[in-house]
């Protein structure tokens, strides 16, 4: 996808107003705050076409990296975009709140999708349809007995109960949300808290996901592009805290698929890719067209190492895929390094670590590829509370201690 009339789009509240469901969602000021912050990095991931930031955002330091590294997107605020002829729309995420912003920011409906695309996009992003792949996976590999038994969308409480009684250790997920919102565990027996919790969404969604909780070695993700065809594009390697995204580790895709071989086989994981393919060709293709990453991790059981091959299906752009595209296109090879999102609720706090970080470690670039140092993709001022930065060094300092 290259069309240089595209126009691109950070909507990081996308899981959020999937789950609402209304397109007159008001998302949270965090969720505003980060969209308005880093709302150049679509730039970074495709490097052409039209980026739309806010009025606030500076674009001359934004062009001045964009030149470093030979990117050519074009940045626009809400009022330049009805002029500009606009052929292709791709946001973070496809949901009713986006669409509506669009519309009311003068972009044309004949280029928006319609409501059967939206709600098809809603309905595939359901963990439901994820433990669907899961299933689809076990009844197809050969690998079948390194994956765990799919988790189940419950909606009567006594057969929750009865779950949470077989497994004793239990993550207890919401239809729909991202980056470790949603998740509750449960041990043993249900506390009142998270009775309540778990009848909310009963009634709110019809009930919950429930699945064994797993002792987590490695997370790291499929990236694929659903438009013409399916294709892969590539691997994330990332780490989690309770199920919230803490960053990726930038390195190509074979130095990850190394990483993994440890645990996993390379033939599994090919044929993962391979099935993984397949499924997104006759259940998704049909409906949906854009990227998606699709969440997996090695896990230990007894000593032993098993893979859960889907843990969710992301149906928008996603952190991994800004990793993989930053070292394909960004990164000199055989560089080793991290991608983080960084927040601090106070003012100046993360200029001033900003400012820290540029002096310990400048940044070094050779044909347009950084060799080493610290980078901001987005530019930090006293008002920046959310910043997605890239470091590589040289001097021994490892990816634990930045992530």
């Amino acid at each position: 996808m290259t069309d240089p009339n595209t126009l691109f789009v950070f909507n990081p509240e996308h899981d959020l107003a999937l789950a609402n469901g209304n397109a007159h969602y008001l998302p949270p000021r965090s969720a505003t705050q980060f969209a308005d912050d880093v709302a150049a990095l679509p730039a970074w991931i495709f490097g052409f076409g039209n980026v739309r930031v806010p009025s606030t955002a500076d674009r001359k330091s934004l062009y001045s990296l964009f030149e470093i590294f030979d990117i050519q997107s074009q940045l626009v605020v809400s009022e330049d975009i009805p002029p500009l002829s606009v052929y292709h729309v791709l946001p973070w995420g496809w949901d009713h709140a986006i669409r509506q912003k669009l519309l009311n920011e003068g972009v044309q409906e004949s280029v928006l999708p319609d409501d059967a695309f939206l709600q098809n996009v809603r309905r595939l992003s359901h963990r439901a349809f994820a433990a669907d792949a899961g299933a689809f996976l076990k009844a197809k590999s050969e690998f079948a007995d390194l994956f765990p038994k799919t988790a189940v969308f419950l909606s009567n409480m006594s057969d929750i109960e009865q779950f949470l009684a077989d497994y004793q250790d239990v993550i207890f997920k919401l239809p729909w949300s991202g980056s470790g919102k949603g998740l509750k565990r449960g041990m043993g027996v249900l506390t009142d808290n998270l009775r309540g919790w778990v009848l909310n969404s009963i009634a709110k969604y019809g009930g919950v996901m429930c699945e064994p909780r797993w002792k987590v070695v490695q997370d790291f993700a499929m990236e694929f592009e659903c438009f013409e065809n399916v294709n892969f594009c590539g691997y994330s390697l990332f780490n989690t805290q309770n199920g919230a995204y803490q960053g990726n580790i930038l390195m190509p895709d074979e130095n990850i698929r190394h990483s993994l071989r440890q645990w996993i086989p390379l033939k599994a994981l090919d044929e993962v890719q391979s099935l993984l393919i397949q499924f997104l060709k006759e259940n998704i293709l049909p409906f949906y067209h854009g990227f998606l990453g699709i969440d997996m991790f090695v896990y230990e059981q007894n000593g032993a190492f098993f893979l859960n091959p889907v843990v969710e299906i992301n149906l928008r752009l996603t952190m991994g895929l800004l990793a993989n595209r930053f070292v394909k296109k960004y990164l000199l090879p055989n560089k080793i390094g991290t991608l983080r999102v960084q927040y601090s609720p106070s003012d100046g706090k993360l200029l001033a670590e900003h400012n820290e970080w540029l002096k310990r470690f400048p940044l070094v670039i050779e044909n347009k590829r950084m060799v080493s140092g610290y980078l901001s993709l987005c530019p930090i001022n006293s008002q920046t509370h959310y910043a997605v930065q890239i470091n590589v060094q040289d001097d021994g300092l490892t990816t634990d201690s930045i992530i």
